[in-house]
C-alpha cells in the first residue's frame, strides 16, 4: 500500500508550518519562470480574445458600446457551442501548462535548477495528454454547471459550486504526474483525500487562491507575479502526502 492510499484508509494530519515553509520557499525558487510562463501565456489568450472579439462582432476595432453589449446569452447554440468548446481547450493546454509547473516546482523542491524545458516536456508525454483530457472535460461540465445558475442569477451558487469543485480536484493532476496514477483512479483519490478533511482543505484553498489572486489588485499584471505561489502550494500540499 502507497502512502497516499495509506493516508485515504486511515486519515491524516497535516503540518501547517510545515506547508507555509514549503509553499513560501517554493514559490521564492520557481516564481521568476513561473511568472514568465503565466506571462506568455496570458499574451496568447489576449490575442485569441481579440480573434474572437473580431470574428463575432466583424471588425478588428469594436467601439467600447459594442463590447458592452455581448452577452453570452444572446449568442446562438451553434456560436454557445464553439465558445465552449474553446473555453474547455484552452483550460485542457492551461491544466497541461501546469502540470509542467508543478514539475517545476518539484525540481527547485529537490535543489535543481528551474528549467522552461521541464514544463514543455509535459506536452509531449502521454501523463500530458491524460491531464489535457481531464482539463479539458472538467471545465466543460464546470461550465455548463455555472452557466446554469449564472441564467438564474444565482452567482453566489455558482462561485461556490467552482471553489468546491477546484477543491475536491486539486490532487488530480499531482497523482497523474507524480504518482502515474490512471485519470480515474486520479479523479477518486483526489474526492476521497479532500473528503477526509473537507473543511480544511475548503479552507486551505480559498486562503491561497486570495493571495494567489492578489496581484490583480495591482495593475492587473501583478497576477503573474503572485499566481505561481498557486503552484507552490499545491505541490506543497502534496508532498505531504507522499512522505
Amino acid at each position: 500500500m502507497s502512502k497516499i492510499d495509506d493516508k485515504i484508509a486511515n486519515g491524516y494530519q497535516l503540518n501547517l508550518s510545515q506547508l507555509y515553509f514549503d509553499t513560501v520557499n517554493i514559490y521564492k525558487k520557481s516564481a521568476l519562470v513561473s511568472g514568465l510562463i503565466l506571462f506568455l501565456l496570458g499574451i496568447v489568450v489576449f490575442v485569441l480574445y481579440a480573434v474572437g472579439l473580431f470574428i463575432y462582432f466583424e471588425t478588428p476595432l469594436p467601439t467600447e458600446e459594442q463590447i458592452q453589449s455581448f452577452n453570452i446569452y444572446n449568442l446562438s447554440t451553434q456560436q454557445l457551442l464553439t465558445f465552449g468548446l474553446l473555453q474547455a481547450f484552452i483550460f485542457g493546454v492551461f491544466g497541461v501548462l501546469s502540470a509542467g509547473l508543478l514539475r517545476l516546482c518539484e525540481n527547485v523542491d529537490e535543489n535543481r535548477p528551474p528549467m522552461l524545458e521541464t514544463i514543455f516536456q509535459v506536452f509531449v508525454q502521454k501523463t500530458g495528454w491524460r491531464v489535457f483530457i481531464f482539463a479539458f472535460i472538467f471545465q466543460l461540465i464546470l461550465s455548463c454547471i455555472t452557466f446554469f445558475f449564472d441564467a438564474l442569477n444565482v452567482f453566489l451558487a455558482s462561485w461556490f459550486i467552482m471553489i468546491l469543485a477546484y477543491t475536491l480536484f486539486i490532487f488530480v493532476i499531482p497523482l497523474l504526474i507524480f504518482e502515474k496514477q490512471s485519470l480515474d483512479k486520479s479523479v477518486v483519490n483526489s474526492t476521497k483525500i479532500v473528503n477526509k478533511r473537507p473543511v480544511l482543505m475548503l479552507s486551505l484553498v480559498m486562503f491561497n487562491s486570495v493571495f494567489a489572486m492578489a496581484g490583480l489588485f495591482f495593475f492587473l499584471i501583478g497576477i503573474f507575479a503572485t499566481l505561481p505561489i498557486w503552484y507552490a502550494f499545491v505541490y506543497s500540499l502534496y508532498k505531504q502526502f507522499k512522505q
